[in-house]
């Protein structure tokens, strides 16, 4: 099978072909190629779709409750958005030196209470050696999905902090902390083995309001 990317004008072009063009020492002093599993050997966004394998196993989260919420949210970045948000609150037009909005990271924050929360509780029912504890369960589905918002709003967040932090991205690859290389090669073929038909339904569940208040 022919292998096609597309090119600096959006058409599709013979990878082949390419590798064996001459190119001149100009054109090769400037020229990148980037590629990656999305839309091409898988039918979705490849690290998004391992993130989700992640959330999905409760085996795989097995940090204690507070080097998870170190990981989750690092001291650095929680230090600039605790100093964003104070900005915001003491301006009279709601800006902050950063450029973030207020309302994001007061949800953040939020975000990320509830996600300990529910983190702490479900690390319980998986260590209790329930082997019916998975994606369907309330409160592993809940917290699936607000790990998923949280990710989704840290992505915005961060692209206004990597200036502030010397271009650093917060990467998903955090949650792979002490984890073995077998481990991340476990997921990544249960996450490729997906079809586009494996869809998950994740919610916010009434029940967990105890645990969350």
């Amino acid at each position: 099978m022919a292998l096609t990317l597309k090119d600096n004008t959006g058409e599709f072009v013979d990878v082949d072909e390419m590798l064996d063009r001459d190119f001149t020492p100009k054109e090769l002093e400037k020229g990148l190629l980037c590629s990656d599993f999305d839309h091409s050997m898988i039918d979705r966004d490849f690290g998004f779709l391992l993130f989700l394998e992640k959330l999905s196993d409760p085996r795989f989260w097995t940090m204690s409750p507070s080097r998870f919420r170190r990981i989750l949210l690092p001291h650095a970045y929680d230090e600039l958005i605790m100093k964003a948000l104070g900005e915001s609150e003491d301006s009279p037009d709601g800006s902050n030196y950063y450029g973030i909005d207020s309302n994001d990271c007061r949800f953040l924050l939020n975000l990320r209470d509830d996600i300990c929360e529910l983190y702490g509780a479900a690390k319980d029912i998986s260590g209790s050696g329930n082997s019916d504890f998975d994606i369907e369960d309330p409160l592993l589905n809940e917290f699936a999905r607000k790990m998923a918002a949280f990710d989704k709003l840290l992505i915005k967040i961060d692209a206004v902090l990597m200036k502030q932090m010397d271009g650093r991205l917060l990467s998903r690859t955090r949650f792979f902390a002490r984890k073995r290389k077998a481990d991340v090669r476990t997921l990544t073929e249960r996450a490729i083995s997906r079809t586009v038909d494996d869809n998950l339904e994740l919610a916010v569940h009434d029940e967990n309001r105890g645990v969350i208040q």
